[in-house]
């Protein structure tokens, strides 16, 4: 074997030979590496493939051609342009060679490979291998993908992005190719229409909006002006796609293909794929043997063993388990963080075993649990991406469209929204429940006569990519197509992602296991435990349905939080400081990261690349930020009065999603690009490193930042009970968990000790402290010139107080239950003093254990304070401060959730900022959200209460003395 090849080349070659390990598996990605870079060939490699490799003295792929295309555009006549391309014709047409040799060279030798097979379980070990390889090769990998020949070049007006365009389907491509190499005797001529062409990207859109598939090769291009623009080498650059004749090739490309699947002598006596479907079946249900190959369930029993002290064979009846449950006994750890209120990784650390086993079996969960699902969502997260996507690119495309849907049939009992899915669902034989054949008919008959619906229908099956639309439930009236292609990516193609980690959590979790469990560590764990696993697998933490009244409640309150969000730029400002939760003491320390940061081009970039990621722009479009706000996304979905309040709610959030998103990328930037160099030092190409870095940076966000993620989420949390008490504490019960994960490890002696105390005090006090002194504007002080050490002592008694008010409500229900008990105990001490002090009024600082419904009746009886001032002088007043605009505000963003309230105090701050009497810093501060009050400035109004008070003072002096 030609061992030069590998020169420079060597990320091209692993990505051949298999570039997602994780995908192919089972190590024979390196294997092949090796094998190749050897000079002396393996026994199994033929001669014919070896002088194949042999012939081959460079790898010459289309991408080296890209500045090409540059010069092309550059020149100002076709005449310059077409004499530009000339010159290169050489060049290209020894690189159209180069891939076809390289190309067949690759496929013969997994041809012999296949063949040199021992038995027929070594033939189906191999050919899963090979199937796998195939068809990631065919997605978004490189590999395979970049061994195209290089056809054409665009001659028109410059665009602004360059792109190559595989003309033929790289998935055919690669399906064909599979069957060839089944044959047993490689085809060298599938190769021959393997083509691309260069061109610009905003061009290809628009013939992609034409026919959203290449699978029609050079006839994509069925506007004549259009397809003069690419002139091809095969013409040696005299003729265009419009001069090609493209019937005959692609005549040509369907018959061999053809006699590949008519192929049979040739397999021997094996058994194996004798057709497409077959092919695909064995895609679907084969289960990746790197995983199959581990006793998951003997290994977890050991580490339990080790852990617990309970034996790896012993077995629990359900009814022993029990028992048993009933003795366990909770540990500090469970007061602080009960079951009910820890994520999937919170539950599975009370398992670990101390030292050293605690730590191997921690990279247990990590390899089999926490990383398998970890890919599965970056991969769910990129395809769904590209499902909206294509739906965004179709509802623009049939512009009339997205308005017909919500107009109703001829019969005028249905949405076309719903005749559209219906018309789906027909065809793809689905009986749709409580519809009966004629409503059935009439509702098809009706797209069918609508040629922009009929169309609208075809292309919006074809964009779910070969899984089918969303198959019809009971309840299939209270969707519609968004929630349809929703619950398709949480359903069908979300098992598909989740294969690897759903097969181990059967391994892992299976009824004795589980029995054992309950045994261990009780009933109420073993509950949470399986309820969040449900959760995960299903992608959702609100199960929808049930209780229509209860659940129109729940949106009602739910939509408070919305309302306090609204335009929230202090919120927005706080989110910033969690961009510091990246630090760690090895790659990303201080010291590494200050490096990164250095060099600011590559960290711009990274920046970049984050902040623009599916990841980042899903977290920020579908508001996957905590529970509240996803499900005011979900609900924004409805239509409707709800659904529009929903939706303004969900707009609102603007400021704090970018803020989100910016501390994200600013934190993450340079933890990702040092997880990179770490990668690279371990063997990894750039290319792998980057993409596990990816998911390194990913999990990491899930765990320090906001999170509605399954796994992130609590039982508590996901509940009904959960909407209404624990709204605003998702951060402080993440905060929580990881104080007392990194407690656990310290007493349990597990990894290193300086870390888990860095990170209890960090997650305990320094992040907490900064939080709340900025939240309660502790910076006000350093700029009065007023000294009251009173005012002092409050400020730092009210951070003192947010302070513990975030411990405990990172402690879920029960904390926040000691959250009312504590407030309306801090009220009753502070009324002591007073003169009247009311200690009824008191009873209202309970409500503070749910604070939607807090902040609605805070909003009510503020209102009612308002009017209290309100008079016939003033209720027309036109100025922003005006007591009957408040009320009327607060009325309104409480009863119906339009955010009113929230629009009048940021007219109110702008107003007060732009003032004479506000100070620099208090205009910025005003401008990001604090209020005047906070930041020691009267209104106004303020000056009115005053006179007022103390004239009703006066009056009750006045009163005593006579």
């Amino acid at each position: 074997m030609n061992s030069n090849l590998l020169k420079g080349n060597k990320t091209f070659f692993t990505g051949l030979f298999g570039y997602h390990r994780r995908s192919t598996g089972d190590g024979k990605t390196q294997k092949f590496y090796d094998n190749f870079g050897k000079n002396k060939k393996a026994n199994w490699i033929s001669e014919k493939t070896s002088n194949l490799f042999n012939n081959i003295t460079e790898i010459i792929t289309a991408t080296k051609f890209e500045k090409l295309q540059e010069e092309i555009s550059k020149a100002k006549t076709k005449e310059q342009k077409i004499q530009i391309a000339k010159n290169n014709l050489e060049a290209l047409k020894q690189q159209n060679t180069n891939v076809k040799n390289t190309y067949n060279a690759f496929n013969n030798f997994l041809t012999d490979y296949l063949y040199s097979s021992k038995n027929q379980k070594e033939f189906e070990s191999r050919l899963d291998y090979m199937i796998k390889l195939k068809r990631f090769n065919s997605s978004n990998i490189k590999g395979e993908r970049d061994l195209v020949i290089l056809n054409g070049f665009y001659f028109g007006k410059a665009g602004k992005t360059i792109k190559l365009e595989h003309v033929k389907s790289s998935s055919q491509q690669s399906f064909e190719s599979l069957l060839s190499i089944i044959s047993s005797k490689f085809d060298s001529n599938i190769v021959e229409d393997f083509s691309g062409i260069y061109g610009y990207k905003k061009q290809f859109d628009i013939i992609d909006k034409e026919g959203r598939t290449n699978t029609s090769k050079y006839f994509r291009f069925k506007n004549k002006k259009q397809a003069e623009q690419y002139l091809l080498v095969e013409s040696n650059f005299d003729n265009s796609i419009y001069e090609k004749n493209v019937k005959n090739p692609i005549l040509k490309s369907n018959q061999r293909l053809k006699n590949i699947l008519n192929i049979k002598e040739n397999i021997s006596n094996i058994d194996i794929v004798k057709n497409v479907e077959k092919v695909e079946k064995t895609i679907q249900n084969k289960i990746k043997e790197k995983y199959n190959s581990k006793d998951l369930n003997k290994d977890f029993n050991n580490f339990l063993e080790k852990a617990t002290g309970i034996g790896a064979q012993k077995v629990f009846s359900e009814a022993k388990a029990e028992a048993r449950a009933k003795t366990v006994r909770k540990s500090f750890g469970d007061y602080f963080v009960p079951p009910g209120a820890e994520d999937f990784a919170g539950l599975m650390h009370k398992t670990l075993a101390k030292g050293k086993e605690g730590e191997k079996q921690l990279k247990f969960y990590q390899d089999n649990l926490y990383t398998p699902y970890n890919v599965a969502n970056e991969n769910i997260t990129r395809e769904r991406a590209a499902m909206f996507e294509d739906f965004r690119a179709l509802k623009k495309k049939l512009s009339n469209v997205p308005k017909k849907l919500k107009q109703f049939t001829k019969g005028g009992d249905f949405t076309n929204d719903q005749a559209v899915r219906a018309f789906i669902w027909a065809r793809q034989g689905n009986k749709v429940p409580g519809l009966s054949k004629t409503d059935a008919r009439e509702l098809i008959n009706e797209v069918k006569s609508d040629k922009e619906l009929l169309q609208f229908a075809d292309e919006l099956l074809s964009i779910t990519k070969g899984d089918g639309y969303k198959k019809p439930e009971n309840n299939w009236m209270a969707g519609n197509i968004a929630t349809d292609l929703i619950t398709l990516m949480n359903s069908s193609k979300r098992s598909k992602h989740l294969e690897v980690w759903q097969n181990n959590v059967d391994q892992i979790f299976n009824k004795q296991n589980l029995n054992k469990l309950e045994a261990a560590y009780g009933k109420e764990w073993v509950t949470n435990l399986t309820k969040t696993l449900e959760r995960m697998k299903i992608g959702s933490n609100r199960k929808w349905g049930g209780d229509k009244v209860l659940q129109s409640y729940l949106d009602w309150v739910n939509g408070s939080v919305g309302a306090i969000m609204f335009l929230n730029t202090r919120s927005a400002v706080l989110q910033t400081i969690s961009n510091i939760n990246y630090l760690n003491f090895s790659d990303n320390n201080p010291l590494q990261a200050a490096k990164a940061f250095a060099n600011q081009k590559q960290y711009w970039s990274d920046f970049k690349t984050i902040f623009n990621s599916d990841y980042l722009q899903e977290r920020r479009g579908g508001n996957k930020i905590n529970v509240n706000e996803s499900e005011l996304a979900l609900a924004a979905e409805k239509g409707g009065i709800q659904g529009t309040i929903s939706l303004l709610l969900n707009k609102g959030f603007i400021f704090t999603k970018i803020a989100d998103s910016f501390a994200i990328a600013s934190g993450g930037a340079s933890m990702y690009r040092n997880r990179i160099k770490t990668y690279i030092k371990q063997g990894l190409s750039e290319t792998e490193a980057t993409e596990k870095a990816f998911v390194d940076f990913k999990a990491i966000t899930e765990e320090t930042q906001q999170s509605s993620r399954p796994d992130r989420i609590s039982e508590q949390q996901a509940s009904n009970a959960g909407r209404l008490f624990l709204a605003f504490a998702n951060t402080p019960m993440q905060y929580n968990r990881i104080i007392k994960k990194n407690a656990q490890d310290l007493v349990a002696g597990r990894g290193n000790r300086m870390e888990k105390v860095s990170k209890i005090i960090y997650y305990s006090t320094i992040q907490n402290l900064i939080f709340n002194a900025m939240q309660k504007a502790l910076f006000a002080l350093a700029f009065s010139e007023d000294d009251e050490e009173e005012k002092e002592i409050e400020k730092y008694s009210q951070i003192a107080n947010g302070m513990a008010d975030s411990l405990l409500r990172g402690m879920g229900m029960t904390g926040n239950a000691a959250v009312a008990v504590k407030n309306i105990a801090t009220d009753i001490a502070n009324r002591m003093n007073r003169p009247r002090p009311n200690f009824q009024d008191a009873a209202w600082k309970a409500l503070t254990i749910s604070p939607p419904i807090y902040s609605k009746v805070s909003k009510l009886r503020g209102a009612g304070y308002s009017l209290g001032y309100t008079t016939p002088e003033n209720i027309f007043e036109p100025k922003l401060d005006n007591p009957a605009l408040s009320a009327g505000a607060n009325i309104i963003s409480a009863t119906t959730n339009v955010p009113l309230d929230r629009a009048l105090r940021k007219a109110q701050n702008i107003e007060a900022a732009m003032s004479d009497e506000a100070e620099w810093w208090q205009s910025t501060a005003l401008l990001m959200g604090w209020g005047s009050w906070e930041l020691g400035i009267e209104n106004e109004k303020d000056k009115k209460e005053k006179q007022v008070k103390r004239r009703k003072g006066r009056t009750i002096v006045k009163r005593k003395i006579k």
